[in-house]
């Protein structure tokens, strides 16, 4: 998620090996993983992994950098993400808390709104979910470019929500330029597990997204869009209370 984002002059001790600041992690991880049965070491170490190399490389590499103030600020934006997808994704923290922390770190969650653990929020989004949310375990956002979410939206698990894309480039490199382009997401919808929205796309209020969908062009207000790439399969009524199977049936 980090490796490769930047290039330093100079090398460290263990660059292309395992990093041996991380090992007591590791064995800390192994221990939660054990005695608890979280499953919280997969996410911790992905993230120690790949960022601990970084932050040695931007420490010795004051070349690289006009200025301090941006070498500074390029650190404390890898540990806010750090902490957001390494602290906050922990299992058993109280949602109270992983909010608090989110909100900290970057991510604008409003009032009353779940987030579950498990999850990956990237940067620099920005990223806003708005009030009486529930967003489930499993969710990958990446937020290279805003993302904003609705209030009383429900996201279940494993949906991904991509907002980086590539002008098609010549045949020896097809993914071409990289640009961001951002996602809306409605008030009162409900995401299905598993689903994909690509970049650049709106889903207006009210929307059903249905499991396993790839959203790749804009929907509009209550409707029900399933399929691959995902269509309008029906349309809801203001106050309707059928259920998916209903619908699609």
């Amino acid at each position: 998620m980090f490796t490769g984002d930047f290039a330093f002059e100079g090398s460290v001790p263990w660059a292309g090996r395992p990093n041996p600041r991380v090992g007591p992690l590791r064995r800390v991880a192994a221990l939660v993983d054990g005695a608890l049965d979280f499953g919280a070491s997969s996410v911790m170490l992905l993230y120690l992994d790949q960022t601990f190399p970084i932050l040695i490389k931007m420490r010795h590499a004051l070349p690289c950098w006009r200025s301090s103030t941006e070498r500074n600020d390029r650190v404390i934006f890898h540990l806010k993400n750090v902490i957001r997808n390494v602290v906050a994704a922990i299992y058993w923290l109280p949602k109270s808390w992983r909010r608090a922390i989110m909100n900290w770190s970057g991510v604008s969650v409003g009032d009353g709104t779940q987030v579950l653990g498990r999850s990956y929020f990237g940067a620099p989004g920005p990223i806003t979910i708005g009030q009486d949310c529930y967003i489930s375990y499993g969710i990958d956002i990446d937020a290279t470019g805003p993302v904003a979410i609705g209030d009383e939206v429900y996201i279940a698990a494993g949906v991904r929500i991509g907002t980086c894309t590539h002008e098609i480039g010549s045949a020896r490199r097809r993914a071409g330029r990289q640009f961001p382009n951002g996602v809306t997401i409605g008030d009162g919808c409900w995401i299905g597990m598993s689903s994909t929205v690509l970049p650049g796309v709106t889903i207006g209020p009210g929307c059903v997204i249905a499991a396993g969908a790839v959203v790749n062009r804009d929907c509009a207000a209550n409707g029900l869009y399933a399929g691959v790439p995902a269509k309008l399969i029906n349309e809801f009524e203001d106050g309707e209370r059928l259920t998916v199977a209903e619908r699609v049936a």
